[in-house]
């Protein structure tokens, strides 16, 4: 965490960035970065894998929605009811001002 170094503390004893790379005998220093990553090639695997979580979040949407649909259903089911109930008089809405004076 970050929020730690505000409070008082000893100086870090770190070397300079150039000093901190990582370094192997036979190459030299590695490249790092996303910039220098290895491309990797789409396997059958890897695309079926993402159809698959494509299809499971396009589920989870569906069934989220359907679920929204019912509950928005029940709370106008209960919405009728209580107005039944009240002697079918609706509730007055506030009127609505727009702009200032």
């Amino acid at each position: 965490a970050y929020w730690y170094q505000l409070e008082p503390h000893k100086p870090f004893d770190l070397p300079a960035v150039d000093d901190r790379l990582p370094i192997r005998e036979d190459i030299g220093v590695l490249p790092v970065g996303p910039e220098k990553m290895p491309r990797t090639k789409e396997s059958d695997a890897m695309r079926r894998a993402l159809t698959q979580a494509d299809r499971k979040q396009q589920k989870q949407t569906r069934e989220h929605m359907a679920e929204t649909r019912k509950r928005a259903a029940q709370e106008s089911k209960w919405v009728k009811e209580e107005q039944a109930r009240a002697g079918g008089k609706k509730p007055k809405a506030k009127p609505r001002r727009r702009g200032k004076k």
